[in-house]
């Protein structure tokens, strides 16, 4: 609007009275629109380019942009995970420090590699889960108990400063509660906890979560060395 108002329509400065170029062509509100609905579109269908506008905005990961639906849909990747539940075992029904594990390492990648999304409450076959079986173990058992529960675990497990480089939040998906958690790529290397180990790095190759520490110091070494360049 200020640009608008500071130029006549031949293109002189209200200020100097001076032509700014001929060359120049007025951006009207019909033309920002347009601009908008082509980076929108982009923005859903190139995941590059989102990562690329997440990264000069400092905003988490390039699927900061794209709905849980999309993200659903178009299912696991480098930048997305799905996770059924973030403290109880389905399969043995009990309480599991190897499923809180489980997330901490896939936030811990995203933060040592692009970023990303996790959702907590959808399956790897992208069935529906939600929060019900993790609930009865967070206080109060509820969306903010759990987002409290993540946020403590995350600190513990890494630290406070990776720690803020995570957003968590609960959302309804398809009638049921579920925690969409988005992760900003860090500026330094993330070391993280897990139950059975006091110190892995961990990075996402493709689709999955590796743990770079258990090749080599070496192999640690040269990735950060050609990750944060």
């Amino acid at each position: 609007d200020h640009v608008l108002s500071s130029y006549d329509n031949n293109c002189a400065s209200v200020y100097l009275n001076e032509p700014f170029g001929s060359s120049t062509m007025l951006v009207t509100n019909t033309d920002l629109g347009d601009l908008a609905d082509e980076v929108t579109k982009q923005l859903r269908s190139d995941p590059e380019f989102a990562a690329y506008l997440a990264g000069q905005l400092n905003l988490p990961g390039g699927t900061v942009f794209r709905s849980t639906v999309e993200l659903v849909e178009n299912d696991e990747d480098g930048a997305v995970e799905f996770k059924s539940t973030a403290r109880y075992d389905l399969n043995l029904a009990v309480r599991s420090a190897e499923v809180e594990t489980s997330v901490v390492k896939t936030i811990a990648a995203f933060l040592n590699t692009d970023g990303g999304t996790l959702l907590i409450g959808i399956g790897p076959d992208r069935d529906v889960v939600g929060l019900g079986f993790d609930y009865p173990h967070v206080k109060p058992a509820n969306g903010d108990g759990f987002v409290n529960w993540l946020t403590g675990k995350l600190i513990n497990a890494m630290n406070h400063t990776a720690a803020t480089k995570v957003r968590a939040r609960i959302e309804e998906y398809r009638g049921v509660e579920i925690c969409r958690v988005d992760v900003a790529p860090s500026r330094t290397p993330v070391w993280a906890k897990t139950s059975k180990k006091d110190s892995a790095f961990f990075v996402r190759v493709n689709n999955s979560t590796h743990d770079v520490s258990l090749e080599s110091d070496e192999a640690v070494d040269q990735y950060i060395a050609d990750h944060w360049s």
